[in-house]
């Protein structure tokens, strides 16, 4: 399949900020737990919080590619059954 990733920015939701520095010392086996600062006004967020905070844009990211995403792979089921013989229109 095409390569189909793409990046959202998040945003601090205090100052709208997409700037942020992770706060050393952490447990990297929690990712859900880890904490970033916000570059512009400090605010420390967890990751949990700022990708809810941000839920919205996720969710019209996905949204704006589901027509992409059918797409590749409608095409690549077609190559798939052809390969195996199947006749495809």
């Amino acid at each position: 399949m095409d390569d189909l990733s793409v990046q959202v920015p998040l945003s601090c939701p205090t100052c709208g900020c997409t700037e942020f520095s992770e706060v050393s010392g952490q447990d990297q086996d929690s990712a859900d737990e880890r904490r970033f600062i916000c570059a512009h006004c400090g605010v420390a967020i967890s990751r949990d919080q700022l990708t809810e905070a941000n839920s919205a844009s996720i969710d019209a990211t996905i949204q704006d590619m589901g027509d992409d995403i059918i797409s590749a792979l409608s095409k690549d089921l077609k190559k798939a059954l052809k390969r195996k013989g199947w006749k495809v229109k």
